[in-house]
């Protein structure tokens, strides 16, 4: 009862409260541990990182095997930039907890963090595939597109990138002429596409849009809607980062007319 109701004050964000209430849980079953698990959950919400890892390890020394006290002290670790120490908690995370969509972006994130990228981008597919409409989906959505991006510039000589540049002005003269209503139909219909992972290494023309003719690459697809978003808001993350791309594409524009 103790732990139920420690958790539950935990999850209604009362952290000081469920420290109490595990506290006096592990006091009665000391190893009890889930309850430490709780415990380190409550702390790393307080801000108190010794705390949190204290416990947590406490937890793994009860229950090796338990993949949420692996899984919540990898994110502990990471959160304070020891990648090094978070992966191989993340790991166990994962082998424990095969299922759970938190563990494979943690070690993906951690890989990510650690330049193992070809590992990272592998398992960031893994909740895209299974969970596609989670929050941890879009999160490894985003971390893919930013290792793409980063591979794409770095195999251009000051990391700009021509072709983009072109995709952005021929999508500027493309909306200009459709107008914004058709722009933003355009838009929707690439991110749904792009909820299926685009593939923006691929340079072949494999998609087609219901509101556009042809057929394009991922990456020109990516600069249609980052071309968009721009002319919606200039402010919003897309996910991309073509703003030097995107100045060139405009003033080429200017120029013309």
């Amino acid at each position: 009862m103790l732990y139920d109701l420690g958790i539950a004050y935990s999850e209604l964000g009362r952290y000081e409260d469920a420290v109490m209430r595990l506290k006096m849980c592990v006091a009665l079953a000391p190893l009890h541990s889930n309850a430490w698990v709780g415990i380190g959950v409550a702390y790393t919400r307080l801000k108190r990182g010794n705390d949190a890892k204290a416990a947590l390890n406490k937890a793994i020394e009860l229950d090796p095997a338990n993949g949420y006290a692996h899984r919540n002290l990898g994110a502990v670790l990471g959160n304070e930039g020891d990648y090094e120490a978070a992966l191989p908690h993340f790991r166990e995370a994962l082998h424990q907890l095969p299922e759970d969509p938190q563990a494979m972006f943690g070690l993906a994130h951690a890989l990510e963090k650690l330049d193992e990228i070809t590992e990272a981008d592998r398992i960031y597919r893994n909740p895209m595939d299974r969970f596609p409409a989670s929050q941890v989906a879009e999160m490894a959505r985003e971390a893919r597109t930013g290792i793409a991006q980063q591979n794409l510039r770095s195999n251009v000589l000051g990391g700009f990138r021509p072709d983009v540049m072109m995709y952005i002005a021929n999508a500027l003269d493309t909306f200009y002429k459709l107008g914004p209503k058709k722009r933003q139909e355009i838009a929707v219909e690439i991110a749904f596409l792009g909820q299926r992972g685009l593939d923006i290494n691929d340079p072949e023309q494999k998609y087609a849009l219901r509101t556009l003719p042809g057929k394009y690459s991922g990456l020109h697809l990516l600069a249609l809607m980052y071309t968009d978003f721009k002319q919606i808001d200039p402010t919003v993350n897309s996910g991309a980062n073509y703003d030097a791309e995107y100045r060139m594409a405009v003033g080429v524009r200017d120029n013309k007319d």
